[in-house]
């Protein structure tokens, strides 16, 4: 019975987070989409978004870039191939890194064998400004008589503010404070300076307490526990690079269940860009759920972003 109120629990924090990363401002959706430009359509090893980005660039020019690998390699080999470039990133559950490098070095390493992709380190944003006020999670719990109690949900977003009157309770397992981890500034200590990871992580797993109305915006998982992962900047920005560190690091951390990430890339992608990969790896290697946010791109093909193209994800 233990156990399947746990996987109870896991579900009801699985689908409450899809509808948390899901509602976002009406958008119109247009008539037709381009198809998908994280993606590899000639299967040159080139990502054709970078590749447009070279054949109009100046000689020289530097482009922040992912490298995959679907065989033995890595950032020795790709200099052994390529020769010096800047090394960004190393990647924990994919292999692969970020780097900066010139245009003739990407084309060169996207020829050398063992290389799977060589892609833009391509923007991601915040996809979620609004959220519906009631959708069920309240009956579900009385229903399985769970909370998430637990349960330990890592947000990866803009980061979280400790001190929010539904947050104020919240610890990771096994801590005394919400364990953070900062892919932008490097600090230490939680704080959120845009506020869409303190809207996030309330509605995922506010517990209801505080002011006057705090009961009735209290989250869907109360009892569940809060790890957080900052990518995003005070714009609601970040880099694909910036997020696969935020996923490693949740992976990595045996508490965690769930992994929510209400962001994405507005460029349309076939799943196999580094980023959903990561996600993948999460699931497969990590026993994680991922949630992710879809966007508002329209209900055509070719319209969903990363890392709501992957297909271990619930998007």
């Amino acid at each position: 019975m233990q156990k399947l109120r746990r996987r109870s629990a896991l579900g009801i924090l699985a689908v409450a987070t899809v509808v948390v990363t899901s509602f976002g401002p009406p958008a119109a959706a247009a008539p037709s989409h381009p198809p998908a430009q994280l993606a590899d359509r000639d299967r040159n090893h080139l990502s054709d978004d970078l590749q447009a980005e070279l054949s109009g660039a100046a000689a020289g020019a530097r482009f922040p870039v992912l490298v995959t690998f679907s065989g033995p390699g890595g950032v020795a080999s790709a200099h052994e191939a390529v020769g010096a470039f800047r090394v960004t990133e190393r990647f924990d559950l994919i292999r692969g890194f970020g780097a900066v490098m010139t245009g003739a070095q990407a084309e060169a390493l996207a020829e050398t064998p063992g290389v799977f992709r060589v892609e833009q380190d391509f923007p991601v944003q915040a996809t979620m400004d609004a959220a519906d006020r009631d959708f069920g999670t309240e009956a579900a719990r009385q229903t399985f008589n769970v909370t998430g109690q637990g349960v330990e949900v890592c947000i990866v977003d803009t980061g979280v503010d400790p001190a929010h009157e539904q947050l104020d309770s919240k610890t990771s397992l096994g801590s005394s404070s919400i364990d953070f981890f900062d892919a932008v500034n490097g600090l230490t200590t939680a704080y959120d300076d845009q506020g869409h990871g303190t809207h996030v992580a309330s509605i995922a797993v506010g517990d209801g307490t505080g002011g006057p109305q705090a009961a009735s915006f209290g989250g869907v998982a109360p009892g569940a526990s809060l790890s957080v992962a900052k990518v995003l900047n005070s714009l609601g920005s970040g880099t694909a690079s910036q997020v696969i560190a935020g996923i490693d690091w949740c992976a990595d951390r045996p508490n965690v269940r769930v992994i929510s990430m209400s962001l994405g890339s507005s460029t349309p992608s076939d799943g196999q860009d580094a980023l959903s990969l990561s996600v993948n790896r999460a699931v497969v290697e990590k026993g994680k759920v991922v949630v992710v946010a879809g966007g508002n791109s329209g209900d055509d093909q070719s319209t969903v972003g990363s890392p709501g193209a992957a297909a271990r994800a619930i998007t």
